[in-house]
């Protein structure tokens, strides 16, 4: 790692900087990223007939706060968000504390906590690409093989 990098310490770890006494300067960031989405639902977007959790190209209309719980019962991410990550907390560090503590090698214990959650929880992408049956099949599936 580079000596003039002071935002990484001597082993490449991020570590937060003290720039109170740095110049203030105006900067642009510029960001780009690719949506995918239904054509239909693309459809209500252009023609403006979204009810709720409106995307259009307008002003915002809603805090993230308050799109992340209109999406919480469907997406992970936003279910971490909205409840303080309590999912992450009660039962994913725990779970991987024990595994680790009994697991042979990181990568088993990465794959208990895998299947725990697989367990406890419907596969939000396995529930966006293949449907609610086979997400919960494989929720079944996933409590079957972690029975103690």
């Amino acid at each position: 790692m580079s000596s003039d990098l002071t935002h990484f310490d001597a082993e490449g770890r991020a570590r937060m900087v003290d720039v109170s006494d740095k110049d203030i300067t105006t900067r642009i960031a510029v960001a780009r990223g690719t949506i995918h989405m239904r054509p239909e639902t693309l459809e209500l977007i252009l023609k403006g007939k979204v009810e709720k959790g409106d995307v259009t190209f307008s002003n915002p209309r809603m805090t993230l706060l308050e799109a992340m719980q209109l999406a919480a019962d469907r997406d992970r991410i936003a279910r971490a968000y909205v409840t303080a990550y309590a999912d992450l907390f009660d039962l994913a560090l725990p779970a991987l504390q024990e595994a680790a503590s009994i697991a042979e090698t990181p990568e088993l214990a990465i794959t208990t906590l895998h299947m725990t959650l697989l367990a406890a929880f419907p596969d939000s992408h396995i529930l966006r690409k293949w449907g609610s049956q086979i997400a919960g099949e494989v929720q079944v599936l996933f409590r079957v093989l972690t029975r103690d």
